[in-house]
């Protein structure tokens, strides 16, 4: 991450000037104090960000295109950039803020995290704008920071951003997370509702890393369970259950989904509407999972050379009407951590229809 200083702006107006006239080294002055003065409102700013492209391959799926005769098809064999993010962040004594825009995704879609955070009082603080429900852990990753290259189907549905209010705060080795977002009804009186808590098990508690990379040098872990309700969808509301282990050697990850009757129909936490331009991120089921479900994942990893290779494998039943699961193995090189990392994954599908297996060579580069 960058940090710009105010100083630096002044210094920059400064450069070159040594010539000036006394009257014009007085009204410099009065221009910089003014722009001094507007740029300490914040105390930092941050900018960030990451580019991620991929290479999909399978034979079992088709990519239709008009060849000017006609629409023709293809096997999937071709790049796409499945994110480019940037975020920029600062704050104001305790105040903060965060936006985050995704260059890849078109429309609502590109305008990520737009929220400000404030102090409440204790531990508790106060985030308002666009947000992640809190909801699952896995979510709640920066999906630069996950070993795989594309997240649980669950994981992947509540990405999906909703503006609203959240309280949150800790007590000892719980933490709490209560929040009320728009919906399905948008700025109708009808809110989405989600409370979250986790429970740290042992020595730091799960980080904000998918897999082993950075990992404490004992084991720590974490348990959560959350509760969503969707006021304008009856029969919405569900519960997630997840827990996160981890060394700096190996990990591992589970998750537990109950879905609402009118959860994925309503498009509740984003299930059933993937806005990811990656084919990888279409193949991980976050529009295929049903009503009245229970979908679950199981993964681990484990680092074969400290902080440069490392090998996953992770199960997904999508409890689905076809009898879904899939299986993903894949292996990254860590050159700068997830900041420039090559993956190269292979996930297969068996359900009551038609086997597919996709083959996804990836590259991060960030700052």
């Amino acid at each position: 991450m960058k940090k710009l200083v105010p100083s630096a702006f002044a210094l920059a107006l400064t450069a070159g000037l040594g010539q000036a006239s006394e009257d014009e080294w007085s009204q410099l002055d009065r221009e910089v104090e003014a722009l001094t003065s507007s740029l300490s409102l914040a105390d930092g700013i941050g900018l960030s960000g990451w580019l991620r492209t991929n290479y999909n391959y399978s034979s079992d799926i088709d990519v239709f295109f008009d060849d000017g005769g006609g629409i023709d098809s293809n096997d999937l064999g071709g790049f796409d950039v499945s994110d480019a993010r940037l975020i920029w962040d600062g704050s104001h004594g305790d105040y903060g803020f965060t936006i985050q825009y995704d260059f890849a995704e078109t429309g609502d879609d590109a305008l990520l995290d737009a929220f400000a955070t404030f102090p409440i009082g204790g531990s508790i603080t106060g985030t308002v704008g666009q947000f992640k429900a809190p909801v699952l852990h896995g979510a709640a990753m920066s999906a630069r920071d996950t070993f795989f290259p594309y997240k649980t189907a669950n994981s992947q549905a509540w990405t999906q951003r909703d503006q609203g209010v959240m309280l949150s705060g800790d007590f000892d080795t719980v933490g709490w997370y209560i929040a009320g977002q728009n919906g399905t009804d948008g700025q109708g009186d009808e809110l989405f509702l989600a409370a979250r808590v986790e429970v740290t098990l042992m020595g730091e508690g799960a980080g904000m890393v998918e897999g082993a990379y950075g990992g404490p040098d004992s084991p720590s872990g974490t348990i959560g369970a959350a509760y969503y309700d969707d006021g304008e969808a009856s029969n919405s509301d569900g519960f997630t259950v997840d827990a996160y282990f981890a060394s700096n050697t190996y990990s591992f990850s589970g998750e537990y989904v109950d879905i609402g009757n009118n959860t994925v129909s309503r498009g509740v936490g984003g299930y059933g509407n993937s806005s990811s331009s990656s084919a990888a991120n279409a193949f991980s089921g976050a529009g295929a999972l049903r009503d009245d479900s229970n979908p679950w994942s199981v993964a681990g990893t484990y680092m074969f050379t400290p902080d440069e290779w490392e090998g996953g494998v992770r199960y997904q039943d999508w409890d689905d009407a076809n009898d879904t699961t899939v299986i993903s193995v894949g292996v990254n090189r860590y050159i700068d951590g997830h900041d420039l990392k090559y993956g190269l994954h292979w996930t297969t599908t068996d359900n009551d229809g038609a086997d597919v297996d996709l083959i996804t060579v990836t590259l991060t580069v960030g700052f």
